[in-house]
């Protein structure tokens, strides 16, 4: 075992973020591996933080759009009257419908 193999940084093993430690330390039970999954209380401030300053983007955004809010709201209630199977196949069929701007104006 050499020391770059104990010194080996966690990696990101897809791109939702999941982080896994792979070291030869976490394969003795004596020694416990960094968690890198939990974040310092400062840092899980932050992150709160930044969640609070996007929704208010977001919410800014869409209160700026009222076409947005009508498809969304078209959008939905096409999904609850017509109830299919596909709902990812009906969404690309709805939002690529050549009429879609005559049904729901700015």
């Amino acid at each position: 075992m050499s020391l770059s193999n104990l010194e080996q940084e966690p990696s990101l093993k897809s791109p939702n973020a999941t982080i896994s430690v792979e070291t030869d330390l976490s394969r003795n039970p004596a020694i416990e591996p960094r968690d890198v999954t939990v974040l310092s209380q400062d840092q899980q401030m932050l992150l709160n933080d930044v969640k609070i300053q996007n929704r208010l983007k977001n919410e800014e955004y869409i209160r700026q759009k009222p076409e947005l809010v009508a498809l969304v709201k078209g959008f939905m209630k096409q999904i609850l009257l017509e109830r299919p199977d596909n709902v990812e196949k009906f969404a690309g069929s709805f939002f690529t419908d050549s009429h879609l701007r005559e049904k729901y104006p700015k």
